[in-house]
């Protein structure tokens, strides 16, 4: 498996891409498709190559392409655990911005956490999706059996969190899987979670 960043507007998108598919952990910011398929170009990476995306949590810089790649081919994974908040993402999204609203459709991959290691390894990733509470209630990282995970914007480890209680239960989480290196979405990457 490869790791593609592909970074835009501060923000960290990851193209994992395995000998039978390619998977675009985020989907940017609403607005910049046009973005997006650049930064794709200069890459040599082809949008048709992208197979299947998930979000890690439906924030504007996060989910606001999602209907896009969508219209794109591109098959949405969806976490029941997220279900509720995908339409709240309207209530994030400025005015004029072009985005396109969210629809959940029976190409719509729906399930459960839980659920989710054969699905990955159908697409050539032994791993699974874990619900990391912290940031937003929906947020959800992919752990991987080799030790990575993708956290979107859990807080990375010293970041100051006051009494959230969920983010030391969410790191557990990931801990007990045996990840030992985070892709965060913003700021430098990747990075090291100690034992």
């Amino acid at each position: 498996m490869k790791i593609l960043p592909l970074t835009y507007l501060s923000t960290h998108c990851y193209l994992l891409i395995t000998a039978r598919t390619s998977l675009l952990v985020d989907a940017g910011w609403p607005g910049t498709l046009g973005k997006f398929l650049h930064l794709l170009r200069s890459t040599d990476i082809r949008p048709e190559t992208i197979t299947h995306f998930f979000v890690t949590h439906y924030h504007p810089d996060h989910a606001g392409l999602t209907q896009e790649f969508q219209d794109l081919g591109i098959r949405l994974i969806v976490l029941s655990e997220q279900l509720h908040a995908v339409p709240l993402l309207k209530q994030w999204i400025k005015p004029g911005t072009g985005w396109k609203e969210i629809r959940i459709s029976k190409e719509t991959i729906v399930l459960g956490a839980a659920d989710s290691k054969p699905l990955l390894q159908s697409l050539g990733l032994n791993g699974r999706f874990v619900h990391t509470p912290g940031h937003s209630d929906d947020s959800i990282s992919l752990a991987l059996d080799s030790g990575e995970a993708f956290i979107g914007d859990l807080p990375v480890p010293g970041y100051p969190t006051g009494d959230n209680k969920d983010i030391p239960a969410s790191y557990a989480a990931l801990k007990a899987l045996g990840v030992h290196t985070l892709y965060p979405s913003h700021g430098p990457s990747p990075i090291p979670l100690e034992p």
